[in-house]
């Protein structure tokens, strides 16, 4: 299914980047950057990016599912910030990705679910750093083999 649809993004501008198409249940984002806010309800994305500089989740009473897996790191070091409250937020990255958790959570978890293969080359030159704060919800980073 391919529906192009052009609508205003977070950063209330008009760009290449407000177009979106359906792939697997997805919102399919052509973006460096994403800022994602989910209040009593779930959204799933896909972030496509030659240039990823990072994004934004916020989650209360609902879940966010972001799918990074075609992008590339821009810089050395690349910040999601997260915040969920009673809700949470799903972060689907590589597996060569290196990853960093400086998530506090009250009442709740963040973890890593990355699942690597032996064979598998973690790229140490840049980082995924996902900071933020989570109570009463949960979080995870994980991969897809």
């Amino acid at each position: 299914m391919n529906n192009n649809v052009n609508k205003r993004n977070s950063y209330g501008d008009r760009s290449d980047s407000d177009q979106y198409e359906l792939e697997s249940g997805y919102k399919k984002y052509y973006t460096n950057r994403f800022k994602d806010l989910s209040i009593l309800w779930g959204t799933k994305k896909m972030i496509t990016s030659n240039n990823f500089t990072g994004g934004k989740a916020t989650s209360i009473f609902g879940y966010s599912e972001i799918d990074l897996t075609n992008c590339k790191l821009d810089n050395k070091s690349v910040v999601i910030d997260i915040l969920g409250i009673f809700g949470g937020s799903t972060l689907i990255v590589p597996k060569e990705w290196n990853v960093v958790l400086d998530v506090f959570s009250l009442f709740s978890g963040f973890s890593s679910k990355i699942r690597r293969t032996p064979e598998t080359k973690v790229d140490m030159e840049k980082t995924l750093i996902i900071k933020g704060f989570v109570i009463f919800g949960y979080g995870e980073v994980k991969s897809i083999i």
